[in-house]
């Protein structure tokens, strides 16, 4: 017996549902498309705010002493996560149907005209990158098994 721990870098997939059917074609819960995506590591992720850290010095009196401030682009951070996070996509059609491909410029199209999709995909890579996801599904698959375990007692 012994713990399992991962070594390398995993790909995921992450499923985008129909949340209520508002033109009559699809069902509720039916996938609409599909991310292959590769969560941020804490080194990648470090990468990608010192790449975007802001360092400025103010100009103080005569006799004073400078003082240096730190801040982020927020938005280069997060259209960096985009284009690391999304490794492919499948069923993101442009607006005439047709397959878009998953380009570093299309994906910062469809984030920026779709946000709340791709905000979705990015938390649900980060769910996936920390084992909070895998932890989830195996805590319901518990209580499931406990539940058929006291049906089958009474």
């Amino acid at each position: 017996m012994g713990l399992r721990l991962r070594t390398q870098e995993s790909t995921f997939r992450v499923e985008y549902r129909e949340k209520e059917s508002a033109d009559g074609k699809t069902r509720e819960g039916e996938i609409l498309a599909t991310f292959i995506v590769r969560p941020l590591t804490p080194t990648r992720m470090k990468k990608v705010l010192s790449h975007h850290k802001i360092v400025e010095w103010d100009s103080p009196a005569k006799d004073e002493k400078k003082e240096r401030f730190e801040s982020y682009d927020f938005l280069g951070i997060t259209f960096d996560r985009v284009r690391k996070t999304i490794i492919d996509w499948e069923g993101i059609l442009d607006e005439k149907g047709n397959p878009l491909p998953c380009t570093d410029e299309n994906k910062l199209l469809v984030f920026e005209l779709n946000i709340e999709i791709i905000n979705y995909v990015l938390v649900e890579a980060a769910k996936l990158g920390t084992g909070l996801e895998a932890e989830k599904e195996a805590e319901t698959k518990n209580l499931s098994a406990g539940r058929r375990g006291e049906e089958q007692k009474g």
